[in-house]
């Protein structure tokens, strides 16, 4: 698999946690968390995992506002819509805020199994 067919996976599999029950995004939190301590660079890995978030989340608010033109990520406009749908324009905005708060907090050193679990809880 390619890079950019790899980032493209992972992407899926952010956006896919989203819509997950609670239980299961615990789960997954655990499952990065483990995954992370075996890369080279944690501090990358969490960076860019963060960063996927606040980009889906900026996706799942412009398609909710009805503007799908500015998406960042439109091979997944279909999955995204689904989510847009599901969620009220509140409970996106409020997401999309917490995104912003996680790569504050991680650059504060806050644990990294708070700032994901905080973030998942939508």
């Amino acid at each position: 698999m390619d890079l950019w067919e790899k980032h493209k996976e992972e992407l899926r599999q952010a956006l896919e946690i989203i819509d997950n029950p609670l239980v299961d995004k615990f789960k997954w939190v655990e499952k990065e968390i483990k995954k992370s301590k075996n890369q080279e660079n944690k501090y990358i890995y969490w960076e860019i995992l963060l960063n996927f978030f606040l980009r889906i989340s900026r996706d799942l608010l412009i398609l909710k506002l009805g503007n799908d033109l500015e998406l960042i990520h439109p091979f997944l406009k279909d999955s995204l819509a689904k989510i847009s749908r599901k969620y009220s324009l509140d409970k996106i905005l409020d997401f999309y805020n917490r995104a912003l708060e996680s790569k504050l907090m991680w650059s504060q050193n806050v644990n990294s199994k708070i700032v994901l679990e905080n973030l998942l809880i939508i």
